[in-house]
């Protein structure tokens, strides 16, 4: 990693990830927190309107649960999403081309927050998670080797840890993809961006980002929803992103990079057995204890939970 490549972690939290960020964001900071020269937690209690309303039960929830994070990581803050016209020219300048980012898309899927998040930062490589994310494996270099792919590796936007725990054969069983050559067996190129984990240097997007436009969604089932539900009938940032990077050749890496690799995952649903079975769960990604059907599956089984409760379905 070069001189100058400090790496920002930056977590998005919001109200709704009370009930189990406590415990998330925790294993999170266990997996990487290391490995970073800031830890970043941006906090959204947005719920309409241009000044970002905050609620002052769910706005102490969430200072209380990230406080005592805080102080136990010297190197760990918290801010709020600043929804000012001030801040939102200045992110729209930077990554935008002086536009006005719209603040959500067409289903309440949030679109300024990354923006924010990322020009909050400070450091230019930025890897984000959302509050949900679950990171295994322990490679205590991934970040390192992650910079190093996008310094050196032309027309790679993002990087993310391989999606799911490893098979036997290195290959994925959720995601199609193909092979990326020059990193491992299990290393693999992608023409998308996934909001809910990457790293990347912010001036690469921000250098390829300021002509694009976000769209307006045309279908009319996604227009009328948004008008119902009071939303923009703007696309999801995914699908500007993600057209923006088959446009210019560009792809996301995921790769598990040095033994014993990182892989992550992510909660599809998250009903009582999934809160109860939390502590654990987090144990066994962290240990590499998991069954065979999860193995390549970057979102959680049901079959997951189930291995676990027949293995201790007595206190847990």
């Amino acid at each position: 990693m070069g001189n100058d490549a400090g790496v920002t972690l930056q977590v998005s939290v919001a109200p709704s990830d009370a009930r189990y960020a406590g415990e998330t964001i925790a294993h999170q900071l266990r997996q990487v927190g290391g490995q970073v020269q800031e830890v970043l937690f941006t906090i959204d209690t947005h719920r309409g309107g241009r000044g970002g309303a905050r609620g002052s039960q769910p706005e102490h929830a969430l200072e209380r649960m990230l406080e005592p994070l805080c102080a136990r990581h010297p190197n760990a803050r918290f801010i709020y999403v600043d929804y000012s016209p001030e801040t939102m020219a200045q992110v729209g300048s930077a990554y935008f081309g002086g536009r006005e980012l719209p603040l959500k898309d067409f289903k309440g899927t949030p679109i300024y927050p990354y923006f924010y998040a990322l020009h909050a930062a400070r450091n230019d490589y930025v890897f984000h998670l959302d509050a949900d994310m679950m990171l295994g494996g322990g490679n205590i270099r991934w970040c390192r080797e992650a910079v190093q792919v996008l310094q050196e590796q032309p027309g790679v936007l993002a990087c993310n840890p391989l999606p799911g725990p490893p098979t036997a054969d290195g290959l994925l069983r959720s995601q199609r993809s193909n092979p990326e050559r020059g990193l491992g067996r299990r290393a693999f190129r992608f023409e998308h961006l996934s909001t809910r984990i990457f790293i990347m240097d912010r001036r690469t997007l921000a250098k390829h980002f300021r002509g694009e436009r976000i769209h307006m969604r045309r279908p009319f089932r996604s227009v009328a929803k948004a008008i119902v539900t009071g939303h923009t009938t703007h696309e999801c940032i995914e699908d500007t992103v993600t057209r923006m990077m088959q446009e210019r050749s560009l792809r996301r890496v995921d790769f598990a990079g040095d033994e014993p690799g990182l892989w992550s995952g992510h909660p599809p649903v998250r009903g009582e057995r999934y809160f109860r079975l939390l502590p654990e769960l987090l144990r066994c990604v962290e240990q590499g204890d998991v069954p065979e059907v999860q193995r390549g599956e970057f979102e959680l089984q049901e079959a997951m939970l189930d291995w676990m409760e027949a293995r201790a379905p007595v206190g847990v």
